[in-house]
Formats: structure tokens, sequence, C-alpha cells
């Protein structure tokens, strides 16, 4: 008899966790890019040998490098927090590292250091931005993909991430191409670019 009980349960409770977690995924990201600030990441030239895999473009991302104080003790791997400021032209640009999370966490990115290279007579942290792809419906992959490459070879200024980090997370949440949003290449309707 309690076999006939728990096995049902048992059943019912699998098929809820799969519902459970692609549900608290996407509840996530609704939730850093509704509340979290948003950042312009400026997009550099990706190689034109593997720019697109799949549904996604592979942004290769500007200001991804932090110099380091001379006598630091961070590692290749290492989990880093990293706070943002913006520079003149107003794209996001790396103002601190830190090992320790920091007490407000509301605009500080949680990620690792992908490599510390030595340059001249200073060590440079490479830094691993979770945002390096953006998703696209498969059909619009291929004009978008040669959208985004044309622009970011002749870039003017105007490519760029739109990036929300909220305590520790980041999402992006559209790219602008050559001034416009890209998903506005595919309908009439032109969005209102936030600053």
């Amino acid at each position: 008899m309690v076999k006939k009980i728990l096995l049902p349960a048992f059943f019912v409770l699998l098929i809820a966790a799969q519902w459970y977690v692609p549900a608290d995924m996407v509840m996530q990201s609704t939730k850093v890019i509704a509340n979290g600030q948003l950042m312009r990441f400026k997009c550099a030239p990706v190689d034109p040998k593997d720019p697109f895999r799949g549904s996604y473009i592979v942004l290769n991302l500007e200001n991804r490098a932090f110099p380091l104080p001379p006598n630091h003790d961070f590692q290749s791997g290492e989990r880093v927090y990293v706070s943002f400021e913006t520079d003149s032209a107003g794209f996001a640009k790396i103002k601190a590292i830190s090992k320790v999370k920091p007490r407000n966490m509301r605009e500080v990115l949680e990620t690792k250091i992908d490599y510390i290279s030595n340059e001249e007579d200073k060590q440079v942290a490479f830094l691993d931005f979770p945002f390096s792809r953006f998703y696209m419906e498969e059909f619009k992959a291929p004009v978008a993909e040669k959208m985004y490459n044309d622009a970011v070879q002749s870039d003017t200024g105007n490519t760029y991430a739109m990036v929300h980090i909220y305590y520790g997370k980041a999402r992006i949440s559209n790219v602008v191409v050559k001034g416009k949003l890209l998903s506005d290449f595919f309908t009439n309707k032109p969005s209102k670019l936030s600053p």
C-alpha cells in the first residue's frame, strides 16, 4: 500500500522539479534585467572564423583587462568581485576588483579571473565576463551575425552590449548596432535607447 502511494508521489515531485528549474532561471533573469543597474559594454571585433554558434552572437567585449597592483596575490581562475564606473563616452570600465564580497553587492559583478598576463613592467588580470553571448531566434542569426561583424569592424563607438548588473549577476538585454537596438532591425517599431 505504501509503495503504491510513494511511487506516484515521487513521480509528481520529479515532474514538479523539472518545471521549477527552468521557471526559476527565467524568473532570475527577469529580476536582474528589471532591477539591475544598466551598463553599456563596448564591443570589439570577433574572429570571423567563429562568430556564431547556434542561435547566439559571440560578443567580444572591450575593457575586460584590469592592471594589478605590485605584489598582488590574485590567481588565474580565482573568484572575484568587480565594480564598474562609466568612462567619458558612457561605457562601462572596471573600477576595482576584490577577493572580498562587498557589503552592497547590488551593482557588483561576481565572476572569475580568466588569466593574468605579464605586460611590460606590470601584470594585468583579464576577467571572464559571463555575458559574452546574445541569444536570438535562429532565423534572425545570419542577418544579425553580418550586421554585428560589419559594425564592429568599422565601429565608431555605436556597437555595444546593454548589460544589467544586480547582486553579483549580469544579463544582456540587447545589443546596439550602429546606434540601433539589434532586435529593432527585425521589427517595424523602433525602441527608445536608455542612456
